[in-house]
């Protein structure tokens, strides 16, 4: 009986080891895929706007976040993170107030010979009525597969 015991112990500790082992190699791995990087958050929020349906999920809203807050100062940069903040905050369509930041955003971007993906994004997010247009979601997946 103390035999027994004592192998199926084993057994369990064995077994628990591998789990936490699987877990921890899944956490490396999930934490590798993010990229907070510019063009990594900028595929991020393609990707978000693309999804969206009536708003952005709260998993988005936290990834969103997490993005915002590793942007840098470029102008891209600020456009981007500021594109993301009127994301986060999309119920079935932007603001007035976050359409004409928007229009501001872009107008900027083009004096300053911003990311022309950018622009494209940022426009097709000005443009969100309750979900992505076919057309815009087209654009999106061009983009995203560069």
């Amino acid at each position: 009986m103390k035999k027994l015991l004592l192998i199926l112990s084993v057994s369990a500790v064995m077994i628990l080891s591998a789990c936490s082992q699987s877990d921890s190699s899944s956490a490396a791995e999930t934490s590798a895929v993010i990229d907070t990087s510019y063009a990594g958050a900028l595929k991020a929020t393609m990707q978000s706007v693309k999804g969206m349906n009536h708003h952005p999920s709260s998993a988005e809203k936290l990834a969103l976040t997490t993005y915002i807050d590793a942007m840098d100062g470029s102008v891209n940069g600020v456009a981007l993170a500021e594109t993301m903040a009127v994301v986060k905050a999309i119920e079935h369509f932007p603001s007035d107030s976050d359409k004409a930041k928007l229009e501001k955003l872009v107008g900027d971007l083009q004096a300053n010979d911003g990311d022309p993906d950018l622009i494209t994004l940022i426009e097709i997010v000005g443009r969100v009525a309750h979900k992505v247009s076919d057309d815009d979601k087209a654009k999106l997946e061009a983009m995203i597969a560069k």
